[in-house]
């Protein structure tokens, strides 16, 4: 140990034991006479940063003990503000477990309703963040709970629920959040905001395969964004209308519009938003093509800290290897891809990767296996409300049980897919799985 760092250890334990000598009421006072100087003597951006919070609500809870019962109660309030501010900086620099435990004993403290609202609607985004998805449904459902509020804050609180009911794969209560929020924001007159709640309502849809209700929103968010040079948001619904596009079969306009919001996430340098974009653009070429564009993606998430569009990458590059017959490749990409999604609670993509486990035990010869991971997909795409994931497993299923000997199963697996088809506006799909199903049923596939 060298002088200085010795002389700073020493002058530490002798305050330390100067604090220790002092009776209890003494130290009280002296928390009091702290925090009092701290908060005359601190600028307000100081204040509003967040950076001293910690250390004032220390003062504040030391001031708070040995007074009396309405100084107590003051002293515990102003702990309770520190704490909820103190909280919100650390949510800033990612220490979240730091932030979570702030902010819940911010809301412990509080009797202060905005304090509360704010500190519980906070402390929601971190627990969805770190993964307590049922924690976060509560800490927001608590923040709403807290009185009236302006319409843009309970817009941008219904947005938050909107995006854990999507996350945990809750697509009604999701769409109804968002849909609360929509009503929120054109109530506030903010069209900014308005606009991303109709992309969100959007991706919804899209992702559930509901193109028809998709399209218009992503058009009326686009012509908003266009309006007020939200150069970011162009480019999130731009590459929202290329996959409508691309599943209508309106290829050529797909990719004009992929390459508008690639233009401009690459000026940008954003490589969060870069990264999801070239998920999506992966879905508009071919296999090779694909790969290529998926490792690039992949690269991304992991420099973006993005996990849930890591375990989605990964989940999509095993579909690719897959299609092209590189099953122990496929089988790789899907063992880094499973626990991530479950990590992050992404359930639709979650009943994806089992399909396609599904479709390698059943390319390996192991049909049994096939369906037990086509059930599960079909259990997660149900607690989901995801109609396209469903099909899709119902489709790849059917094989496996003829294989089986159990053709009138796989009939039925069959005609339950083409339903599913034809109410998703997927009219090629629809007419196919009707095919195959006739097939089985005259015995000639």
């Amino acid at each position: 140990m060298d002088a200085e760092t010795a002389y700073c250890f020493r002058h530490a334990v002798l305050r330390d034991a100067a604090y220790q000598l002092q009776l209890p009421g003494d130290r009280a006072r002296l928390h009091a006479m702290a925090l009092e100087i701290m908060e005359s003597a601190a600028r307000v951006d100081d204040l509003a940063s967040g950076a001293w919070s910690g250390e004032l609500a220390e003062h504040a809870r030391g001031a708070a003990q040995h007074a009396d019962e309405a100084q107590g109660a003051v002293f515990r309030q102003r702990e309770a503000r520190y704490r909820a501010r103190y909280g919100e900086y650390l949510d800033e620099r990612f220490d979240l477990p730091g932030a979570r435990a702030q902010l819940e004993l911010a809301v412990a403290l509080s009797c202060e309703a905005p304090v509360r609202a704010r500190a519980w609607k906070v402390l929601g985004e971190v627990r969805r963040k770190l993964g307590d998805m049922e924690g976060a449904l509560d800490a927001i459902s608590r923040a709403m709970g807290e009185g009236q509020f302006e319409p843009v804050v309970r817009g941008t609180l219904n947005i938050i629920l909107h995006n854990i009911c999507k996350q945990i794969g809750r697509t009604a209560q999701a769409a109804e959040a968002a849909q609360q929020a929509l009503a929120d924001f054109r109530a506030a007159g903010d069209r900014e905001r308005e606009a991303s709640a109709l992309g969100s309502l959007a991706n919804l849809f899209c992702e559930a395969g509901e193109l028809d209700r998709a399209e218009p929103l992503y058009r009326q968010a686009l012509e908003i964004f266009v309006a007020g040079r939200r150069e970011r948001e162009m480019a999130l619904c731009l590459s929202g209308l290329a996959l409508t596009a691309k599943l209508r079969g309106r290829t050529q306009e797909a990719l004009e519009c992929m390459a508008q919001a690639e233009t401009i996430h690459r000026k940008r340098e954003d490589k969060r938003a870069l990264g999801i974009l070239l998920n999506n653009k992966a879905y508009l070429h071919g296999a090779e093509v694909r790969r290529e564009i998926l490792l690039e993606a992949l690269s991304l998430h992991r420099q973006a800290l993005n996990r849930r569009s890591e375990g989605v990458a990964l989940a999509d590059l095993a579909e690719t290897e897959l299609g092209a017959g590189r099953l122990a490749q496929a089988e790789a990409f899907l063992e880094q891809a499973l626990p991530i999604l479950r990590e992050t609670r992404n359930i639709p993509h979650l009943a994806m990767a089992h399909v396609y486990q599904g479709r390698l035990s059943f390319q390996r010869g192991n049909g049994p296996l096939a369906l037990s991971h086509f059930e599960q997909a079909l259990q997660l795409a149900s607690e989901a409300r995801h109609r396209d994931t469903e099909a899709d497993a119902l489709w790849h299923m059917a094989p496996a049980l003829q294989a089986l000997g159990r053709t009138r199963e796989a009939v039925e697996m069959l005609t339950r897919a083409g339903q599913i088809f034809d109410s998703l506006g997927n009219p090629v799909s629809a007419a196919a799985a009707r095919d195959l199903a006739a097939s089985l049923s005259n015995g000639r596939a």
